[in-house]
């Protein structure tokens, strides 16, 4: 081999490491250009991907929310039923045994009792239900009185005066009266 295939043979060699080292040069960059695309596109999707699950989630907490708040709608709807079932019931009897009351001997100590409370200088006007109609002479002989037949149901009287004062001893009044207190303090209040 002479001298310029020497030259030619290193010079090759030379063009040749340098093309390799170009070559893995390039490589090189072109492998962190792809590993940052491919972070920036994996960053990218996980992002999107959270975007997702976060509304995912917020749609699931919304239906939740929901389904919890129909819940205790329903929920409190049939406490309300059930207590003014149990309410009704147990004032209805109570009702009955007060008509079972008017009807024995002692609502007429009850009714004397409760008219002897009271005295006026004039006339007043005695309303009673129309079964206790009978209680008329009793009322009169406590009272100067007129006896009428009243809007009572259950038992007791009103009084009216001449200037339209009423005291109601009645058991409709009291009855309706331990309701509402009742309602109040039964601890069957929802909240």
């Amino acid at each position: 081999m002479n001298d310029l295939d020497k030259i030619v043979f290193y010079m090759k060699e030379e063009i040749n490491k340098q093309a390799d080292v170009e070559v893995e040069r390039i490589q090189k960059e072109a492998d962190e250009i792809r590993k940052r695309e491919e972070k920036k596109v994996m960053d990218e999707a996980k992002k999107e991907a959270d975007l997702h699950l976060e509304a995912a989630k917020r749609k699931m907490n919304q239906n939740k929310a929901q389904m919890i708040s129909q819940y205790q709608s329903n929920k409190t709807k049939t406490l309300i039923q059930q207590r003014n079932v149990y309410t009704e019931k147990l004032f209805e009897e109570a009702k009955e045994k007060l008509l079972d009351f008017c009807s024995s001997d002692e609502y007429l100590e009850y009714m004397k009792k409760k008219i002897s409370k009271y005295t006026f200088d004039q006339k007043v006007k005695v309303y009673v239900k129309k079964e206790d109609l009978k209680l008329e002479k009793m009322f009169k002989e406590k009272l100067d009185c007129e006896v009428l037949e009243g809007n009572i149901e259950i038992g007791g009287f009103k009084i009216e005066t001449l200037n339209q004062q009423v005291m109601d001893e009645t058991l409709d009044s009291a009855l309706k009266d331990q309701r509402v207190w009742f309602e109040d303090h039964s601890m069957m209040i929802l909240q």
